[in-house]
C-alpha cells in the first residue's frame, strides 16, 4: 500500500496576532508609565505650592511675634521689613509690615480714650519650581490719644473690651483682624 499523508494547511496567522497583542501591551505599558510619571510631577508641584503657602503664613507669624515682643517696632510712618529668610530645604520668605490707617477711637477698660492703629503685613514666599504665595493680614493696636480720622475698614467700632483694647498695661499689644486677610 502506498499512500500519501495529507498535510494540514497552515495560514500563518498566529505570528501577526501575537505581534498585534504585543504592540497593544507595549502601548498600554508606556501609557501607564507616562501617567504615573505625570501624577508624580503634579504631586510634587502641589507640595511646592503648599510649602510656599505655609512659608508666607510663617512670615506673617514672624512679623506678628516681632511686634508682640517689641512694640517699639510699631510706627505709623516707617515700615518694618523682614528680609528674605531661607528655610532649609523649603524655600524663602519676606514680609513687610506697614501702617494702614488710623481707626476709630475707643474707650479702654480703664475709661481712657484710645485710637486704633491698623497695620498690614504683606508676606511673599518662594519655594522650589517657582512656586510662590503672597498673603496679607491686618492687625491693630490701641494707642493713647485720639485721632480725628474714622476708619473705613472697621466701620463703627464699639467700645473696646478688655481683650481687644486693653488699656494701660497692655497698650500696643497687636490684635489680629481679618479684614485684609487674603492669599494666593
Amino acid at each position: 500500500m502506498t499512500g500519501t499523508l495529507a498535510r494540514p494547511t497552515r495560514s500563518g496567522t498566529a505570528l501577526p496576532v501575537c505581534l498585534v497583542f504585543l504592540l497593544l501591551l507595549t502601548i498600554l505599558a508606556v501609557a501607564t508609565v507616562s501617567t504615573a510619571t505625570l501624577e508624580n510631577a503634579m504631586a510634587a508641584n502641589t507640595q511646592h505650592i503648599v510649602d510656599a503657602f505655609y512659608l508666607a503664613e510663617n512670615a506673617i507669624e514672624r512679623s506678628f511675634e516681632a511686634f508682640t515682643e517689641n512694640p517699639g517696632l510699631l510706627s505709623d510712618n516707617v515700615p518694618y521689613v523682614i528680609r528674605r529668610t531661607a528655610v532649609a530645604g523649603r524655600g524663602a520668605y519676606e514680609a513687610t509690615t506697614s501702617f494702614a490707617e488710623y481707626g476709630t477711637q475707643c474707650t479702654a477698660s480703664n475709661g481712657e480714650l484710645m485710637t486704633r492703629l491698623y497695620f498690614d503685613v504683606a508676606a511673599k514666599a518662594f519655594a522650589a519650581r517657582n512656586a510662590a504665595a503672597q498673603h496679607t493680614q491686618g492687625f491693630f493696636v490701641c494707642r493713647r490719644g485720639i485721632a480725628p480720622v474714622v476708619s473705613i475698614r472697621s466701620g463703627a467700632d464699639p467700645a473696646c473690651s478688655a481683650t481687644d483694647c486693653p488699656g494701660l498695661p497692655a497698650e500696643h499689644i497687636p490684635v489680629r483682624t481679618f479684614w485684609t486677610d487674603h492669599g494666593d
